[in-house]
């Protein structure tokens, strides 16, 4: 998902897709994302805590992605405990 929501080509060896991960610089406008196509392209700043604003925004998206996805193959919480 991190790869995706980077813009990294996923279809690429691990290792490339991790170096292209890892090379994902912030924006200069310090915004944490950008509309590509159509998509926002997400630009974490690694360096950074997680509780800085764009890292906080970035991991709020992850986790809603992954709701989302579980919400869809019927994994919530709720159905199955």
């Amino acid at each position: 998902m991190f790869y995706a929501l980077c813009g990294v080509e996923s279809s690429s060896d691990k290792t490339k897709r991790i170096d292209d991960l890892c090379a994902v610089e912030p924006l200069a406008n310090g915004q944490a994302f950008e509309v590509v196509n159509g998509q926002d392209v997400w630009h974490p700043i690694w360096k950074k805590p997680v509780n800085h604003q764009v890292n906080g925004k970035f991991i709020s998206t992850v986790t809603d992605r992954v709701w989302e996805n579980e919400e869809v193959h019927g994994l919530t919480y709720t159905q199955t405990h």
